[in-house]
């Protein structure tokens, strides 16, 4: 993309702001400010998949994740909510190694069911 592209992808952009206080706007402006951001970051060419801007909570998005509290810690600017942050990284962490112990046993037991013969100790 050039220069004159990328200028038409800015200024093509427009959000109504009638009625600022209106019901249901928040959602209007959280999907238009994502799509813009995610624009952006795709012309930047620095958007992966990993890296795409969802306006949705986790809960919404169907992602079992403690949300973290401040992002400000990446930029060099220490602050005491980055303790708060390395815990909820620790406990997602956690709730991740634990879906797969989860997982892990629904499988074994599959198994378990579908095999009902006692073990042998040709088996072990």
């Amino acid at each position: 993309m050039d220069a004159s592209n990328i200028a038409s992808q800015r200024t093509a952009h427009r959000t109504d702001t009638t009625g600022w206080n209106g019901h249901g706007k928040a959602e209007q402006w959280r999907r238009a400010w994502a799509a813009y951001a995610n624009t952006a970051l795709h012309i930047a060419g620095v958007q992966t998949k990993d890296s795409i801007l969802d306006r949705r909570s986790y809960e919404r998005q169907g992602t079992e994740q403690i949300p973290t509290i401040s992002q400000m810690e990446r930029k060099g600017i220490h602050i005491d909510r980055g303790n708060i942050n390395r815990e909820i990284e620790v406990s997602n962490k956690q709730l991740r190694q634990i879906r797969a112990q989860l997982n892990h046993l629904k499988d074994w037991l599959k198994e378990e069911i579908e095999n009902p013969a006692p073990p042998t100790l040709q088996e072990r």
